[in-house]
Formats: C-alpha cells, structure tokens, sequence
C-alpha cells in the first residue's frame, strides 16, 4: 500500500514539474520563441528587383546582397513574390503573427524554426556550419510575407544559434520582436 502511495505521490510531482516552463531568457540560444509572439515591422521596405527576399543585418536593409557578411548575423525577410521592375514588392508596416513555437533543436524535416546544415569549403580544408532560425510569419493584411530567416556562419567551436536578443540587435530599429508572456 505505501509503494502504491509513494509512486502515486512521485508521479503527481513529476506531472507538475513537467507542466512548468522554465523563465523566458532572451540571451540564451536554446531558448524557444513562444507561440503567439510578434514581429512588428516599423517601416516599409521594398524588395530588391528580381528578388522575393531582403538581407538586414545591422538593422539596415542591405540592397545588394553581396553586402552581407555571413561571418555575423543577419536576417532575411522572405516573401512569395518577386520584385519587378513595373512593380514592386514592398512590405508595409504591419505587425505578424510568430506561428508556432520554436524549438532550436528541431532540424529541417521535424521542424520550421531552426535548421544547422554543415558545408565543406575547400580552399580552408575546414568545416563551417551554417545556424539558422526560421521564423514563420503571418499578416492577413500582407499575406505574400512568409518567414523572417536569421543566420550565421559558424567554425564549429561553439555550435549555437543566435540568441534572441542578437536578433534584435540585427533588426536594428527596423524590427520589434514582441515575446508572447512577457
């Protein structure tokens, strides 16, 4: 009878445990983004032509994208629409939907967030990585803009994703990532 108690007492606090989400940390980079987060947009900005997607890093728009330097974060805003010289894709002010939540671990076939892919460049003889945070987004309003991706390079020292807060740093003042629970 006291083991049946005692297990029923064990499971009853590791339910309660399990339930308890640890604190929103901004700065660590296995923190997941919660779902029903924002991205607001302060600004316009208009695609480049021939592109459905603009680089920012340093939260400037970056026009040509042989400006990014991958070796530091910067982030693409992605749209299923391509710029044309006769008309332009250009992403209004507006605030967007997160979607889900993410999980830094997941990799591209069990999840949308963040993807690591290795590549070989050989000239160095040496392995990079490639970090990557994939964040879904969503506007009634603006419906052609799908994901706002977040990158790096990485020589496989360190092995972690950009943080949230590095995030920011690189949407500048162009972006404000609203965090759902805080």
């Amino acid at each position: 009878m006291l083991r049946i108690a005692t297990t029923a007492m064990l499971a009853a606090t590791l339910g309660a445990c399990a339930s308890v989400s640890p604190p929103l940390n901004a700065d660590n980079f296995l923190m997941r983004v919660p779902q029903g987060s924002r991205l607001v947009l302060k600004q316009e900005i208009v695609i480049p032509e021939r592109w459905a997607r603009v680089a920012i890093q340093d939260g400037k728009v970056l026009a040509d994208r042989r400006d990014i330097d991958r070796s530091r974060g910067y982030c693409e805003l992605q749209t299923d629409r391509v710029s044309r010289a006769d008309d332009l894709n250009v992403v209004k002010p507006d605030t967007f939907e997160t979607g889900v939540e993410s999980r830094p671990w997941l990799n591209a076939q069990s999840g949308p967030w963040i993807v690591a892919a290795t590549m070989i460049i050989p000239e160095h003889g040496k392995s990079d990585r490639i970090f990557r945070t994939k964040i879904p987004l969503a506007s009634a309003a603006q419906p052609s803009v799908k994901r706002l991706v977040c990158e790096y390079t990485e020589n496989p020292v360190f092995y972690q994703h950009l943080t949230i807060n590095q995030i920011r740093a690189i949407l500048g003042e162009l972006f404000e990532l609203q965090l759902a629970g805080t």
